[in-house]
């Protein structure tokens, strides 16, 4: 899985949307059992390509969170 900035993850769901590709986001709090650092973050997974992203908050991604569901949601 590869750290990145938020931005990078959201141009990825993009992408991933207009391409018809499957792919689907998580949320983890510092508290997750799953979660490596103790800050918020968020995991962008491609089912195609596998690829996997994760960015990390110090304070919860609420409006990430809303962009990324919108997306996978086709809200947009």
């Amino acid at each position: 899985m590869k750290e990145v900035d938020f931005d990078i993850i959201l141009k990825s769901a993009e992408r991933s949307y207009r391409a018809k590709v499957k792919w689907h986001f998580h949320i983890l709090t510092p508290a997750c059992i799953f979660n490596k650092e103790k800050k918020f973050a968020i995991i962008f997974e491609d089912e195609v390509s596998k690829e996997q992203l994760v960015a990390f908050f110090d304070e919860k991604p609420l409006k990430e969170g809303e962009k990324l569901e919108a997306l996978f949601y086709g809200r947009v």
